[in-house]
């Protein structure tokens, strides 16, 4: 290995260069370090060795998946620090899906072991002519592609092969699901190996911004000045009375405390309202001014991480809810605090919810978030097309603007269900009630208070407004229709593996998908 050394002489002004010595080379030997096995401790001369060994003893291709994680310069840096520190197994390291890469954090730059010789070799080269080295050969008269378009179009395969691989898996892990609800249907449901992988994976330091964008005034405001939404809770709660006389009531995202206050209104002994954001505090502040201190009690932080005073209570009670119902995924903290909580034979407010779908012919809408990119001020920006529509957009749907029945995709018993169920997949046939042409699929839910006198929560576009609209799925080009078409269709909901909170959506209308982002 060549160092340079530049010698400095005593330097009289930062103009006179003369008084710098000339900088030499000087050869120096460095002593190379074994390089030693990422999964076991054996060890090799040379660094090469490793990547066979591993390949040849351990059954893993290291260039396989340097290739799909894009494995450069810095990231290998960090992968070998990340598996020095963890030490991973190779089954934990191939259950890791693109959408969270744990190595890629800034701490992972810092060496676990400092005399590692695989922190110095160059990876990215070698897994770069490595490719080029296999390729088979090309003919003379064929196309040539340069040899970094070459690695690109090979790392495009590898990540739609990884795509399709954990879209495998998750669709194995919901058969199993399915079959296991069916298997076991008069089983309560035990969830204690489910809560604790859930849980976990929304930890309270990663999850502030969620949590902060409740601390502000603004989205109270909003929530208790839609009626509909209110309303409901107040009717199902005042409508009966006799079922919350003398109960225990937890209030989980108790918010300023207005359910608490219905539930202490309607009689309750207790109410326990629980809020990991900063608007509890203001909550307690709103408690004692309606001076029902002596009957709601109010914590903050979040209900996985807080012990309550009390075992079990008689009623939970919940406004969840997020844009196509699971998005924020609010609804594992309501699940788990039934498992934790609830009484056998408690009750769950609301204990019924609905997912549907409608299609819609909007031509206004689709020129304005899609169409619209195609002339903008004279000039073409229809690149920007695909990228707009994975995000689905939550809209005010016009009734007159929808051209099909609605078709209900998902229903949740939330008495049984599990977090598993907010995965799903749903076949769905939209029958077409008048001509034109399909610019976007609509989802709304429908929640349900089964109760003595019973109350519906509809967030439908034939329903009043609520602030949750409706969600919209837009389609890259219109699908032509007339009445009486029946188009087949398909939706796969899942969350997002990087964010918790978000969903990720896919919808087929015939031949045609599409996938979509809601975050």
């Amino acid at each position: 290995m060549r160092l340079l050394f530049a010698m400095e002489g005593d330097r009289k002004s930062d103009s006179d260069s003369s008084d710098w010595e000339d900088a030499e080379e000087v050869e120096t030997d460095i002593p190379v370090m074994p390089a030693m096995c990422l999964f076991c401790e054996v060890t090799f001369p040379h660094t090469e060795e490793v990547f066979e060994h591993i390949k040849t003893d351990h059954s893993f291709d290291m260039i396989k998946f340097g290739v799909r994680f894009h494995l450069d310069a810095v990231l290998w840096i960090k992968f070998v620090n990340f598996m020095r520190k963890q030490k991973l197994s190779i089954s934990d390291l191939q259950e890791t899906s693109l959408d969270v890469i744990p190595w890629e954090e800034e701490s992972y730059m810092t060496p676990t072991c400092p005399d590692d010789s695989l922190l110095i070799f160059d990876f990215e080269d070698f897994i770069s002519n490595y490719e080029c080295n296999t390729a088979e050969p090309m003919d003379v008269n064929s196309v040539s592609l340069l040899r970094k378009k070459y690695l690109e179009v090979l790392q495009r395969l590898s990540l739609t092969e990884s795509k399709l691989e954990d879209l495998q898996n998750d669709m194995k892990k919901m058969r199993s699901s399915v079959k296991n609800s069916f298997l076991h249907s008069d089983a309560a449901p035990t969830t204690s190996d489910v809560w604790e992988k859930s849980v976990s994976l929304l930890k309270e330091e990663e999850d502030c911004s969620y949590f902060d964008c409740y601390s502000h005034f603004s989205i109270h405001h909003e929530m208790l000045q839609d009626n509909t939404r209110t309303e409901a809770y107040q009717n199902a709660i005042y409508n009966n009375i006799d079922l919350f006389c003398n109960k225990i009531v937890l209030d989980v995202g108790c918010g300023t405390g207005i359910l608490c206050m219905f539930a202490a209104s309607a009689g309750a002994k207790e109410v326990i309202g629980i809020d990991q954001s900063e608007i509890v505090y203001h909550a307690i502040d709103i408690i004692r001014e309606n001076n029902l201190q002596n009957q709601v009690v109010l914590k903050k932080g979040r209900l996985e991480d807080v012990e309550l005073s009390i075992e079990k209570v008689d009623i939970v009670i919940s406004e969840w809810m997020g844009y196509f119902l699971f998005f924020e995924g609010m609804i594992d903290t309501v699940l788990y605090a039934r498992d934790k909580y609830l009484i056998k034979g408690g009750t769950l407010l609301p204990n019924r919810c609905t997912i549907s779908l409608v299609a819609l012919s909007d031509e206004d809408l689709h020129q304005r978030y899609v169409s619209f990119w195609t002339d903008v001020y004279n000039f073409k920006m229809s690149c920007m097309k695909k990228e707009v529509i994975k995000e689905a957009t939550v809209e005010s749907v016009r009734k007159e603007k929808i051209c099909s029945e609605p078709v209900v995709v998902k229903e949740l018993n939330l008495m049984s269900c599990s977090p598993e169920d907010c995965e799903f997949t749903s076949e769905f046939q939209l029958k077409i009630n008048q001509d034109g042409g399909i610019t976007a699929v609509a989802g709304y839910f429908d929640c349900f208070f089964d109760l003595e006198h019973p109350v519906e929560l509809s967030t439908s576009p034939w329903k009043p407004l609520t602030h949750w609209k409706q969600t919209v799925f837009l389609l890259s080009e219109p699908i032509p229709v007339t009445q009486g078409d029946t188009v087949n269709g398909r939706i796969f909901c899942r969350r997002s593996r990087k964010e918790r909170r978000s969903l990720l959506v896919t919808i087929t209308l015939e031949d045609t998908s599409q996938s979509y982002i809601l975050n």
